[in-house]
């Protein structure tokens, strides 16, 4: 078989997965203090969850779904979390999750087989934050492309020393069309007190 019959044979597939719209995209990156979020791997992103689901219920712009025309589709039931472990190889879906739950809930929320990058890319049309989690691989910067109908994502990147203590970078990556850089960084500064608190 050539390379043009595999290239028709797989045309759905590589369909999904180009998007129809790249976003004008801009980044804002903010240093959160190591012990507020914790040293396990499923602690540090079980109350990184936590915390965004909070900040959504204060701006839930950052979960909406870009419709077009500069209209957003938020979600009636509360926000959604798509969350990414290991670097983005297993998906999880948090729906409807109680803010206030203990960290216990949301830990084994995250625990579970999770969806593989297909199922992810067919359910690519529904709102939702994305969290993606970097700490795992060692990455320390991170500049990401947002693509319809994606409004925002938040990546949580690897501890790095600094004279002030140890930090985890965050950075979310946004729709400039939809958000300003003003709103982008109320949102971290919500998910920054939902930590501390």
């Amino acid at each position: 078989m050539d390379w043009n019959e595999r290239l028709k044979q797989r045309v759905e597939v590589i369909r999904h997965l180009r998007p129809s719209r790249i976003a004008p995209t801009v980044s804002i990156r903010k240093d959160l203090q190591a012990d507020l979020l914790g040293d396990e791997e499923e602690t540090r992103l079980a109350r990184l969850c936590k915390a965004a689901y909070r900040a959504l219920d204060v701006d839930p712009l950052f979960a909406g779904r870009y419709d077009g025309k500069l209209r957003l589709k938020l979600l009636e039931k509360g926000p959604v979390l798509k969350v990414g472990k290991d670097g983005g190889q297993r998906w999880m879906q948090l729906d409807h999750m109680d803010s206030k739950a203990d960290l216990d809930v949301w830990r084994k929320a995250l625990v579970g087989k999770g969806t593989d990058f297909m199922d992810r890319v067919r359910e690519q049309g529904r709102a939702g934050l994305e969290i993606l989690d970097l700490s795992c691989l060692g990455v320390r910067d991170w500049r990401g492309v947002v693509a319809s109908p994606q409004v925002a994502r938040l990546v949580l990147l690897a501890a790095i020393d600094l004279p002030a203590g140890r930090v985890h970078p965050v950075v979310l990556d946004f729709d400039h069309k939809l958000s300003d850089a003003g709103r982008a960084a109320r949102f971290i500064d919500a998910l920054s007190t939902g930590l501390d608190a």
